[in-house]
Order: C-alpha cells, then sequence, then structure tokens
C-alpha cells in the first residue's frame, strides 16, 4: 500500500440489498466483474449462461460462472448492472463499458 494515497479514490460506493459494497473502478478491465460472493448476498439473482471469458493481468484466465443482472443503488440512483460473476475475484470492479454507458468523468 502507498502511504498518503486515499484508496476510496478509486472505489465508487454503491449499495445492494441495503449493504454499502465498495466497487472499484478499474479501466483496465473491459467488463464488469461481481464476486460470486457478493451475488449470494441478493435474493433471487438469475445466473445466465456467458460466452465471455477473461484473463488476469498475469495472464492466468479468470473462471466465470455466467452474467447476472443486479441492482446497485448509488446516491439514491437505480444502476441495473449487468456483470460477470466469477468465484476467482475477491471485490467488485466496475468495467470500462460500464463507466461509458453511465458516462463517467473521472477528473485526474
Amino acid at each position: 500500500m502507498l502511504h498518503g494515497v486515499d484508496k476510496a479514490n478509486v472505489y465508487l460506493a454503491m449499495e445492494l440489498g441495503g449493504r454499502r459494497i465498495p466497487c472499484l473502478l478499474d479501466t483496465g478491465c473491459d467488463l464488469t466483474m461481481v464476486p460470486r460472493e457478493v451475488i449470494n448476498l441478493v435474493a433471487d439473482v438469475e445466473i445466465r449462461p456467458t460466452t465471455h471469458r477473461m484473463w488476469a493481468a498475469n495472464g492466468t484466465e479468470v473462471q466465470i460462472e455466467g452474467e447476472a443482472t443486479i441492482l446497485f443503488v448509488m446516491e439514491g440512483r437505480r444502476l441495473d448492472t449487468t456483470e460477470l460473476v466469477s468465484p476467482d475475484i475477491e471485490e467488485q470492479m466496475i468495467g470500462s463499458e460500464w463507466m461509458k454507458a453511465h458516462r463517467c468523468l473521472w477528473d485526474f
């Protein structure tokens, strides 16, 4: 960890089922991904088959169980988000396609 760096600047605070979920803004990730354990927090989420494949930065393939649409809330705004579901990741990752679709402006 870098000293003096505010880690929160690269995360969006979203709510899912009344729980706060920190979501990493990851411009290096093309598609939005959710850990399997986060999906387990929400009742009645359908995981659909997908043909998408993902690789980590080190070249290893990331296991994808399918895709799901889940309802996030950010500052009272409903954001239905389609995500790849993986047991291999530890945190919610907002991909570049989501940022583009929601017209995000990230001012460095």
